[in-house]
């Protein structure tokens, strides 16, 4: 097994949407803003598994999650303002795609070693990460939502990948209680949550294409991948609903 086998994965993607809004901001336990879930209800080595039978009460770090689906509606950019000293809450709050953009480029709020408080200033965060271009950050963050339009793919191009044969992963990363819930996705297997390891071992130019109800979650799960050096890394845009909706 590969050293970034055996790193622990710390991505909850395998809770229904209720048990993600009922969570809360604890790191080490299954959370609306972790990635790092190692307490009851993620007991599985990378961090997949069922939610923790009832929320705790919330702790003040943050791992800023790229799990609980967030708005991916595009802000102008000239109506959003950020400074080294704009919180990582506010920051947030103006460019709801750029905790994923952290993620991607910078790894920043991926476990609770490298999380941050909502309060944190940029500036305090760039220094605990060591990158001392504090207005990179800023330039970088005013384009985030660019990321999101490029990693997601029309359920027409899929389908016509299939059609044609190619060889690629179409990951459905939703529950258990989900799939009983809307229904199986034929065209894609479901998340394995009891094999972990053979995602994080696939080769890292492979082309990977996650999907789930809304297109929201698999767009970052998406992005936490393309954080772990995958290159070749796609979502369903608008997910299941407007695969159904377009697919005939």
């Amino acid at each position: 097994m590969s050293g970034l086998g055996r790193t622990r994965f710390c991505f909850p993607f395998g809770r229904s949407r209720r048990a993600r809004t009922q969570a809360a901001f604890l790191p080490g336990e299954p959370s609306k803003s972790g990635l790092s879930f190692t307490g009851s209800g993620a007991p599985s080595q990378f961090g997949f598994g069922a939610p923790a039978a009832s929320p705790k009460p919330p702790n003040s770090r943050i791992c800023r999650d790229l799990y609980e689906p967030v708005a991916t509606e595009v802000r102008a950019v000239s109506t959003v303002t950020v400074t080294p000293e704009s919180t990582m809450g506010e920051i947030l709050s103006q460019i709801p795609s750029a905790q994923r953009a952290l993620f991607q480029r910078y790894h920043i709020g991926g476990c609770s070693s490298c999380g941050y408080e909502a309060t944190d200033p940029l500036s305090k965060v760039c220094k605990d990460h060591n990158i001392l271009d504090v207005n990179e950050v800023i330039t970088f963050l005013a384009t985030s939502h660019e990321l999101d339009q490029k990693i997601q793919t029309e359920p027409e191009v899929i389908q016509g990948w299939i059609q044609a044969g190619e060889d690629f992963s179409f990951i459905d990363v939703r529950s258990a209680d989900e799939l009983l819930e809307s229904g199986a996705f034929e065209p894609a297997e479901s998340m394995d949550y009891s094999n972990s390891e053979k995602y994080m071992e696939l080769p890292k130019d492979r082309r990977i294409v996650f999907t789930c109800l809304e297109g929201d979650r698999s767009l970052n799960v998406a992005s936490y991948f393309i954080g772990h050096k995958f290159e070749n890394v796609l979502c369903v845009k608008g997910g299941i609903q407007a695969w159904r909706e377009k697919i005939k």
